[in-house]
């Protein structure tokens, strides 16, 4: 038993030579294919991420300015866009902030679309996409004008 593996745990990666299946990067954590914050700074172009910020920001010093408790709520709803490999994740963010005589908020809901790879990974692009090139040719064709 090794020091950094708890009693009775799973190792953290799959042995050498075990091709890592869906069901195995389920099972086993250490094989997350999405970073929350990669993804997240996708939504609506970055914007996303800048609106979380400034609410935190926001409600935070509200609560030690009016000594009660504030609220952000992240909201996705995820569909999938019929017969591809794409979903359209509709996301919200709410939040509430006190203020001297009662509460302040705000909701702003967007929606973007992102391709599904192996094992549930997001991304913008597709990860596999054909080549604009021909095999073999390195340099794109060139313009004559």
């Amino acid at each position: 038993m090794s020091m950094t593996t708890p009693p009775g745990s799973r190792p953290a990666t799959a042995p050498e030579g075990d091709k890592v299946t869906p069901a195995t990067a389920a099972a086993n954590g250490s094989n997350i294919v999405n970073d929350p914050m990669e993804v997240l700074g996708e939504f609506d172009g970055g914007q996303y991420v800048l609106m979380l910020a400034r609410a935190l920001g926001s409600v935070a010093s509200s609560v030690v300015d009016h000594d009660r408790k504030g609220k952000i709520v992240l909201e996705l709803d995820i569909t999938r866009i019929k017969k591809t490999h794409q979903v359209a994740i509709k996301h919200a963010l709410k939040f509430q902030r006190p203020t001297m005589d009662g509460e302040a908020g705000e909701k702003v809901s967007r929606e973007t679309v992102m391709h599904v790879g192996k094992f549930g990974k997001l991304s913008i692009m597709p990860e596999a996409q054909m080549s604009l090139l021909p095999p073999g040719n390195t340099q794109p064709p060139s313009a004559s004008y």
